[in-house]
């Protein structure tokens, strides 16, 4: 498992990535903007254009590149886990990660689980690898809602059944929601969770109606754009003999970057995105949100019920155990 050479036809959004994986390879987290630049000299064609074009086109890639690179560190802010130093001069990996920072470490790793552009021979993964996404989803999804968050995916961590983890779920919730005891006519007997993986909900202090209510769907793979949680929605709903009185927001969350077309821009792509998707949780945002969810269980409040929070250590370890298996291939 090494980090793939750079190339030409990447993406910015990837050559960032390529970028972000080179300082991981390093031994001391650490890759110069020099190295880069010569990188990006490397795979043009020289017989194509004369020096002052070289010159003119590396400074546009590499400055391409800091623009990602600032957006990143802007929209994450202290758990981007990556900064420049030295006057730019250097590419570090922090001391200190945060939990956000980790977050966002196993995001960038499984954006690449099934691609080669950026890694060669990435990393084979299993159920348990993927299962941390709900984790990291679980955690964002409670600070989102303000609170409350069910790990709803299956295998659940109860092991209960999907009506059974439903009525759980909900009973929670509250607002005099009833679930079915048996399954609605026509539906599948071997459903598992209804195409949602984690529901969140809003503390409000009379535990009554009105209250910010988030169905979410976890897809950790490259084919995350071709699901979409509202077409589960009514189908899941059916499931209630009395639904919800307070009216859900759909939300994804992946482990990748949003990447624009030609020249679309990030806000462009992902206002499109949005309107099937519903709310989109993407690399940019997931871990921000993932780190305060994380405070928010350590606060131990009892009003706050937060599934698998405890379960945090499996991302650290992940990610350490990637890195160590980077930097010694390299």
């Amino acid at each position: 498992m090494t980090v793939a050479v750079f190339s030409k036809g990447m993406s910015v959004p990837s050559m960032v990535d390529w970028l972000e994986f080179k300082v991981l390879e390093s031994e001391f987290g650490v890759y110069r903007a020099n190295d880069l630049r010569s990188v990006i000299e490397k795979v043009q064609d020289k017989d194509a254009i004369n020096v002052a074009e070289l010159d003119n086109v590396i400074d546009g890639i590499y400055e391409k590149i800091i623009e990602e690179i600032d957006k990143r560190e802007h929209c994450l802010e202290t758990t981007y886990p990556f900064q420049i130093e030295d006057n730019g001069k250097v590419f570090l990996l922090n001391d200190t990660i945060s939990p956000g920072g980790y977050v966002y470490l196993y995001c960038l790793i499984f954006s690449h689980i099934n691609r080669r552009d950026v890694l060669e021979t990435p990393p084979s993964a299993t159920n348990s690898d993927r299962d941390i996404m709900q984790i990291c989803s679980t955690l964002a999804a409670a600070n989102i809602a303000g609170g409350n968050a069910a790990s709803f995916g299956w295998p659940r961590p109860d092991e209960s059944g999907f009506l059974e983890g439903l009525r759980n779920t909900y009973d929670r919730f509250g607002e005099e929601t009833e679930v079915r005891h048996v399954r609605p006519p026509g539906s599948s007997p071997w459903v598992k969770d209804g195409g949602v993986d984690v529901i969140a909900w809003e503390h409000v202090n009379d535990a009554a109606a009105g209250k910010q209510y988030i169905l979410g769907q976890v897809a950790s793979g490259d084919n995350w754009d071709g699901k979409a949680i509202r077409a589960e929605i009514e189908q899941f709903h059916s499931c209630f003999i009395t639904r919800p009185a307070s009216m859900h927001t759909e939300a994804m969350f992946i482990p990748h970057c949003i990447e624009p077309y030609n020249d679309d821009s990030y806000e462009q792509r992902l206002s499109w995105l949005t309107r099937k998707f519903g709310s989109i949780y993407s690399r940019h945002r997931l871990p921000l949100y993932a780190n305060n969810g994380h405070l928010l269980a350590d606060e131990g409040n009892e009003n706050y019920y937060i599934e698998r929070s405890d379960e945090f250590d499996k991302v650290v370890v992940y990610v350490e155990d990637f890195m160590k298996l980077l930097r010694e291939a390299a």
